[in-house]
């Protein structure tokens, strides 16, 4: 089997006619052409496997910024949950001494026992429904997809032209 690694690719002919030249043939404008200025197979093949080289080199650069990226959003999806459930806790506990102030308030001021316990259950349930709404209108702004617009390498343009559609 022949030794591709070392072959040359050199025409017997010249490459092209071209009226330009006295001879009236044309070696792609160089003057002085030897078998030492085409590139051998060898010389390909060592520049692709240094291609392939830095590609592997790019994969593992990216696969280690994704994975820590996926680090940094574990510790802020715990962040937040224990902000959230810390809050939560202190806003329950809150909650809970208001109403009982409330209903001490209102039965020293002499209102009977079953419409204190009406008013507290009307004011509490009026104020849950706000903060239901509140919810309901917060909802679809809470989304993962600027996560994964940054992952894919979409633009923050693209992600603010998405959003303004959605509006």
């Amino acid at each position: 089997m022949a030794n591709l690694r070392n072959a040359h690719y050199r025409p017997e002919r010249p490459v092209s006619f071209s009226p330009l030249r006295d001879s009236g043939w044309a070696y792609l404008g160089s003057e002085h052409k030897t078998l030492d200025d085409d590139t051998t197979y060898s010389e390909v093949f060592v520049a692709l496997e240094k291609l392939i080289a830095k590609k592997k080199q790019q994969s593992l650069a990216l696969a280690d910024v994704v994975s820590h990226e996926a680090d940094i959003v574990k510790k802020a999806v715990f962040v937040a949950v224990a902000g959230a459930v810390l809050a939560s806790g202190l806003s329950l506990v809150l909650w809970i001494i208001i109403n009982i102030f409330a209903g001490v308030a209102l039965d020293r001021a002499g209102v009977h026992l079953a419409l204190n316990a009406l008013i507290l259950l009307a004011t509490n349930g009026v104020l849950l429904g706000l903060c239901l709404l509140g919810l309901k209108q917060t909802y679809p702004h809470i989304t993962l997809m600027p996560i994964v617009r940054t992952l894919m390498g979409s633009s923050a343009r693209a992600a603010r032209a998405s959003q303004s559609e959605l509006a």
